[in-house]
């Protein structure tokens, strides 16, 4: 969905159980990269989508079940240009009709322990 400005076909062709297949690939590739991060290591969860489904539904999610994690204020990373969309300092989400770029949503994971 987020390269949409490039490709409006995507429009008439994604569907609800598109979205459902793409949030079980992005929660099964969340998991597994999980299982090879050092502690105080760090995951750049990123994706070219601005649904919730694939981005703060899976996070949330992952966090619950992996205590060990948890989100990173990234706002001192962010771009000047951009703060203008940060959510609570911990996500990301960039809108082609706002920041002039793809659709992309972006946060970041830290093993605790």
């Amino acid at each position: 969905m987020g390269l949409i400005r490039k490709k409006p076909e995507i429009r008439w062709n994604v569907s609800l159980k598109n979205i459902k297949d793409l949030t079980k690939i992005q929660s099964i590739l969340l998991k597994n990269a999980s299982k090879y991060v050092k502690i105080n290591g760090e995951i750049l969860y990123s994706t070219c989508t601005i649904t919730k489904d694939e981005n703060e539904q899976i996070i949330e999610k992952f966090l619950n079940e992996n205590t060990n994690f948890e989100l990173v204020n990234i706002s001192e990373l962010v771009p000047i240009e951009f703060k203008n969309s940060l959510i609570d300092g911990t996500y990301l989400r960039l809108y082609p009709n706002i920041n002039n770029t793809d659709g992309f949503f972006i946060c970041k994971l830290k093993r605790l322990w």
